[in-house]
């Protein structure tokens, strides 16, 4: 199997555990560790319709296809739109079915399934983002760089600069005519 659909699988597999601990924990959290076995019931037959509509939109909205290593805030965009769109279709179902759950617990565990979806992709840009520092730090030392203008051009420099491991530099700062960028700090540099 492939890296690209070992992530993928990867992927799926946290999104099922993180629906489903998120649901778990807004049960606990809404009933004060004191669940009434009814909802548990409900939450049981649930399981698999939930997981399913996360996991098929997700899908179709392409979040198993993004370069996480890249991630940005459309990304980070796409990542919310996803966790709405879901979770109103399980407030849906819960208002016409005889199955259901409180809506604060499924609201709860939509805010849950956002947090843990989003920071486990961005988890990838982390990690893309150090083992990269690593194999530049392991390649010797760096050579400090002064990047002219600090418009989009300059700013997609250095995020070139930093995204690249053959890049042994590492940018101290920004030269640029705007008074207003003097002293100020563009994307930690």
């Amino acid at each position: 199997m492939s890296n690209q659909k070992l992530s993928k699988v990867f992927l799926v597999l946290c999104d099922i555990f993180f629906i489903n601990l998120s649901f778990i924990l807004s049960l606990v959290f809404r009933f004060i560790f004191d669940i009434p076995v009814s909802l548990l019931k409900n939450y049981i037959l649930l399981v698999i319709p939930i997981a399913l509509i996360y996991i098929i939109s997700f899908k179709l909205l392409n979040l198993y296809d993004s370069l996480w290593s890249y991630a940005s805030v459309d990304e980070l965009l796409s990542i919310i739109i996803a966790n709405v769109l879901c979770n109103s279709m399980v407030v849906a179902i819960s208002l016409i079915s005889p199955i259901r759950l409180p809506y604060s617990v499924i609201i709860f565990a939509g805010i849950l399934i956002t947090m843990f979806t989003t920071s486990l992709r961005l988890a990838f840009r982390l990690y893309s983002r150090v083992s990269i520092l690593k194999n530049k730090v392991d390649k010797g030392g760096f050579k400090r760089v002064l990047i002219v203008g600090a418009g989009y051009a300059g700013i997609s420099l250095l995020k070139d600069i930093n995204i690249t491991p053959k890049y042994c530099y590492l940018p101290v700062g920004f030269i640029d005519d705007n008074p207003y960028k003097k002293n100020k700090v563009i994307s930690g540099v």
